[in-house]
């Protein structure tokens, strides 16, 4: 759930994920230390996370109130870069006990040579509303445990019409796989999430294929 919080200085958006108790700004604008106010005004008992997308001018600012970059994308905010900082509120949640593990299975993929492919979007075909039945079977089928209702034909209807894209590739009339595209036409940018593939159709029918959905002007 996203919601405005606005004073005469400052604005944020805040989304609210209890799912995973965390608290993401997407946006904020005006006074930077009143930002700093608003945003904490928004913490719970429950937040374990706090995720701030901030642009690379104001990184100084959350670095010298406490917060830490975990990461950029590039031209996230229309050409200009995006940093993630953060702040914990749950000494459980901010311990990575798995550390050196995840950092020797990056290396790993790191170091895996591959061979160049051409990107194609042959078989893939962009979603309507006729084919959310079709997805909500096959993200039902694939995830027991999701933050989202997609395995509701509704809530995917809903999403389309909210302008989430979907793409979907079939195989014998049944949806085999799917990706979604969450588009932020503010910032020209789009994150692709919703991945799915059927165990059984896994590495076969988007063997040297992307998912592309649009490019963003």
């Amino acid at each position: 759930m996203t919601n405005e919080v606005t004073t005469d200085n400052a604005t944020v958006s805040v989304y609210t994920d209890t799912f995973n108790k965390r608290i993401r700004i997407d946006h904020y604008a005006g006074d930077l230390n009143e930002i700093r106010v608003l945003i904490h005004q928004q913490i719970s008992d429950w937040v374990e996370k706090l995720i701030v997308k901030s642009r690379g001018k104001d990184l100084p600012f959350f670095i010298a109130h406490g917060f830490s970059c975990e990461g950029f994308i590039k031209g996230y905010f229309a050409g200009d870069d995006m940093y993630f900082v953060t702040m914990y509120f749950s000494v459980g949640r901010e311990r990575n006990e798995k550390w050196n593990e995840e950092q020797s299975i990056i290396q790993k993929l790191v170091d895996i040579k591959t061979a160049s492919v051409i990107p194609s979007i042959e078989g893939i075909k962009v979603a309507t509303s006729a084919q959310a039945n079709g997805l909500a079977h096959l993200y039902k089928e694939v995830f027991k445990v999701y933050p989202t209702p997609l395995s509701e034909e509704a809530h995917i209807i809903k999403a389309q019409q909210e302008g989430t894209l979907f793409a979907y590739i079939e195989k014998d009339d049944q949806i085999v796989s799917a990706a979604s595209a969450e588009v932020n036409w503010k910032f020209k940018n789009a994150e692709l999430t919703d991945c799915a593939t059927l165990p059984t159709s896994a590495g076969k029918v988007i063997r040297r294929r992307y998912f592309t959905f649009l490019k963003i002007n």
